[in-house]
This record gives structure tokens, sequence and C-alpha cells, in this order.
């Protein structure tokens, strides 16, 4: 989720506050809990030379549905500027590849947090 807030060359406020408001609202975090689990990810971020480190562990702790709904997450920080990158697109493409996320399904995703965004930004 660190890398998709920042893939496009900009880390906006707008991502990095989609970021924040998606983590507490999943896991119910409070402030301090999701500043330290942003700056604990962002550094495993800097050091991780590929996707696979993430996608493989997620692939062993999470069912089909929680890896659905990191797809889903993903595309909520993806979307908050308002536009998808062609950079953004293929990490979600990857992303989801690696975590055995159909395309229908990564698809069918896109598409209703791009619905919500356009309906005024409910998530």
């Amino acid at each position: 989720m660190i890398h998709a807030s920042t893939i496009d060359g900009t880390a906006n406020a707008v991502e990095q506050d989609r970021l924040r408001a998606v983590l507490k609202s999943r896991f119910t975090l409070d402030d301090d809990a999701t500043d330290e689990l942003i700056e604990a990810a962002t550094r495993a971020e800097h050091e991780a030379v590929d996707l696979y480190h993430f996608t493989s562990l997620l692939n062993r702790t999470l069912d089909e549905d929680g890896r659905r709904g990191i797809v889903e997450m993903m595309w909520e920080i993806v979307f908050a500027d308002g536009r998808v990158s062609e950079f953004e697109d293929n990490l979600m493409w990857r992303a989801a590849d690696l975590l055995g996320v159909s395309s229908r399904d990564r698809i069918a995703l896109r598409r209703r947090i791009a619905g919500e965004r356009a309906d005024g930004g409910s998530a």
C-alpha cells in the first residue's frame, strides 16, 4: 500500500490521508498505531527489491477474501487523487496476480472503487 501511494512519483497529501484512513478503518487502529504501522511499512518498502517479498507473506497468511481485501485497499489508495497512472495500473495488475486475485475480481474491485470515488468519495 505504501508503494501504491508513491509509485506515480508523488506522495501527495490526498493519497497519504487515504492510506491513513484505510489502515485505521480496516484494522481498527488509533492514530499512534497507524503512524507506527506506516513508518514500519515505509522502512520495509524501501528495503524491498520486489513485490514478491510482501505478496508471499500475504499469500501464506490470508485467505482469498483477505487477499481481495488487500487489492481493494490498494485501489482505494490509487484512486485517492482521482486518477490512475500507468505505473499504478501496472502495480495493481502485478500485485493482484501475485496475490492470486483473478483479473475479473481485480477489475470488479477497480470499477467499484472508481464508482465510489465518482459518487462522492464514500468508502
